[in-house]
């Protein structure tokens, strides 16, 4: 890796929170995201420290949550109803938008707008309080979670819909409903609130629905079109990861692969060796898959 013009020693970078505000700074956010990406591949030479989480207020983050071992972290409706009261509390607590979300058995999703104390504030206390909650009724011990939460900020543009309509449609996939029909009787899921079944009161659906039109009844309509549309697009492991580098992208700036190698002085095989590898993937877990930076 000698000579590679953005080798970095990781104990310099700091959390894209403490940039000091300068989010349209382009060249600072672009060489940030250069030397993080860096850290990344170089974490196949061996061991490094767990990194900081891209994080700051106003982000768009699609969440995974997944037991560990992919052992259920939800054992019956008692369990998902704990999760959800917690929501309830504190995501108007920490300023937190939520568009999209879903518990399942095994892992939930969301789709949140991280508040002026990035998303880090409320998922520390979410994860947390829930897990003790569960160990303490299970009678169990030891870790719940899959190690940290996995974290992909999003462009808005580009992935709010797609989020939403993919989040939504999970339970279908995973076999918990029967039909498209029935994802309405799903308890545990955002999409309730958006065509009117439900109410959720730490949901922002106005936004999403807005996005479909000013009249409620219109706007519902073509939400229920659009996720409809989803059903045949299948598991689209594009919104969920499975590559450690796509693209990176500011307001002023957008790096493709090809301009990434470039810069890293890697070939595009080279860089998709590097995202394939088991090791890169295990080092930097829950850490940062990029979609796009806003």
């Amino acid at each position: 890796m000698q000579g590679r013009p953005f080798r970095t020693d990781w104990t310099n970078v700091a959390p894209l929170g403490q940039l000091g505000g300068q989010l349209g700074a382009v060249g600072d956010v672009s060489n940030y995201l250069i030397n993080l990406i860096c850290l990344s591949i170089f974490a196949m030479k061996g061991a490094m420290p767990r990194l900081a989480r891209l994080d700051a207020p106003g982000i768009l983050h699609h969440v995974i949550i997944r037991g560990i071992e992919r052992k259920n972290i939800f054992r019956d409706t008692t369990d998902k109803q704990n999760l959800v009261d917690r929501l309830d509390q504190l995501v108007p607590q920490t300023q937190t938008r939520c568009y999209a979300w879903v518990l399942l058995s095994n892992h939930a999703h969301f789709l949140f707008r991280s508040g002026p104390d990035g998303l880090v504030s409320l998922m520390q206390r979410l994860l947390t309080g829930y897990a003790v909650s569960f160990n303490r009724r299970h009678k169990r011990h030891g870790q719940l979670f899959q190690n940290r939460y996995k974290s992909i900020i999003c462009q808005e543009d580009a992935y709010l819909l797609e989020l939403v309509r993919y989040i939504h449609l999970n339970p279908l996939r995973a076999g918990m409903v029967e039909d498209f029909r029935a994802l309405t009787d799903y308890p545990f899921s955002g999409h309730r609130l958006l065509v009117g079944a439900d109410d959720c009161s730490w949901q922002d659906g106005a936004y999403v629905l807005g996005c479909f039109g000013k009249k409620v009844a219109k706007a519902r309509k073509a939400y229920l079109d659009y996720v409809q549309a989803g059903v045949a697009m299948g598991r689209r492991p594009e919104l969920v990861g499975g590559g450690l580098v796509r693209s990176l992208c500011t307001n002023e700036l957008c790096l493709s692969q090809t301009e990434l190698a470039r810069a890293l002085d890697m070939t595009m095989s080279g860089i998709g060796y590097a995202a394939r590898r088991g090791e890169t993937i295990a080092a930097c877990e829950g850490y940062v898959l990029i979609d796009s930076i806003i």
